[in-house]
């Protein structure tokens, strides 16, 4: 099973900003068979940015996905902490704009992902 991130402000799309300025993230657990459902919801209290590409702000968020066993994060856009969030989870780029039909095209995916989650950076996954 894998844990991911979407992040949201709707619960039903994917946040129009940089994942790391989500208001809230919604986890879900995925099977290896790709089945999902939702774990949690829970808010976004990384500290607020004081540069573009705040070391602290990744730091944050960072804290906040390993206090939930996150593995994935998906958004439709990264900021460039993105640089520093590859160490730790891998980074999926969505051009689907609503969470749930993005997961089922992620769920293809499952074999790329635990491959990614063993390397030092991850690679960026882009979803169609």
């Amino acid at each position: 099973m894998i844990r991911i991130a979407c992040a949201t402000d709707d619960d039903v799309h994917f946040y129009h900003g940089h994942f790391g300025d989500a208001p809230y993230y919604l986890i879900y657990e995925m099977e290896e068979d790709g089945r999902y459902s939702v774990a949690e919801r829970i808010e976004n209290t990384a500290p607020e940015e004081r540069m573009h590409g705040d070391p602290e702000k990744a730091k944050g968020i960072m804290e906040i996905m390993k206090k939930e066993f996150v593995d994935v994060l998906i958004n439709i856009q990264f900021g460039p902490n993105i640089k520093r969030i590859r160490k730790n989870f891998v980074p999926v780029l969505s051009n689907i704009k609503e969470i749930e039909p993005a997961l089922n095209h992620l769920a293809n995916r499952m074999g790329e992902i635990k491959e990614e989650l063993k390397n030092q950076e991850k690679k960026i996954i882009i979803l169609p």
